[in-house]
C-alpha cells in the first residue's frame, strides 16, 4: 500500500488531474481496502484515507483489478 501511495504522491507532484488510474495487484488486502475504502489495519487504513484524499482533491479515478503472478509485467523485474 506504501507503493501505491508513494506513485500516487509522483504522479500529483507531475501535475496529473482528472484521470483514471488503473492499478493492478495481486495482493488481495490492497485491493479490497482500496475497493472498500477502508482496511482492518490501521496503519493501512491511514493510508487509504490519504489516498481517498488526494483522488478527491486531483479528480483521479481509482480502478483496482487482480493480476496474476503469471500476467504481472511487472513482477519478473520486481524479483531480479
Amino acid at each position: 500500500l506504501v507503493v501505491v501511495e508513494m506513485a500516487v504522491h509522483t504522479l500529483v507532484a507531475a501535475s496529473f488531474r482528472g484521470c483514471h488510474i488503473r492499478l493492478q495487484s495481486k495482493n488481495p488486502g490492497i485491493i479490497s481496502a482500496l475497493q472498500h475504502d477502508m482496511s482492518h489495519n490501521s496503519s493501512q487504513n491511514r493510508i487509504v484515507h490519504q489516498l481517498l484524499n488526494l483522488f478527491f482533491d486531483n479528480d483521479i479515478w481509482l480502478t483496482v483489478e487482480y493480476v496474476s503472478t503469471k500476467s504481472n509485467p511487472a513482477d519478473g523485474p520486481s524479483r531480479g
